[in-house]
């Protein structure tokens, strides 16, 4: 089935969106999650002290730097959705051209 140009550039829209959305996902979970967590703990930090409290403050420190992990695993996946939206625009405008151009004798 021939895509028209209307529906290449829809599912370029698309992809991208879903990108954005990724990234948008990305930057919350740092803004809002590591930040605020980082917050808590060092408040935390300030009324409690002893080997406990430090057990506790690494064990929270290696959950805010997974939860970063998962950010930037989010952006990767962000950047190889664009990538591949971009690659695939490409090829479908080029094979809309050529069946478009094509002549039959």
């Amino acid at each position: 089935m021939e895509k028209t140009i209307y529906s290449i550039n829809m599912n370029y829209r698309r992809g991208l969106q879903q990108a954005a959305k990724l990234e948008e996902m990305a930057g919350k979970i740092r803004t809002k999650c590591c930040k605020t967590m980082e917050q808590a703990f060092s408040e935390m930090q300030q009324g409690w002290q002893g080997e406990n409290a430090d057990a506790y403050t690494e064990k929270s420190r290696c959950l805010i730097e997974r939860i970063e992990n998962t950010a930037g695993q989010l952006e990767n996946a962000a950047a190889i959705v664009r990538q591949i939206v971009i690659n695939t625009y490409k090829a479908e405008m080029t094979a809309y051209r050529i069946a478009n151009n094509r002549t039959y004798h």
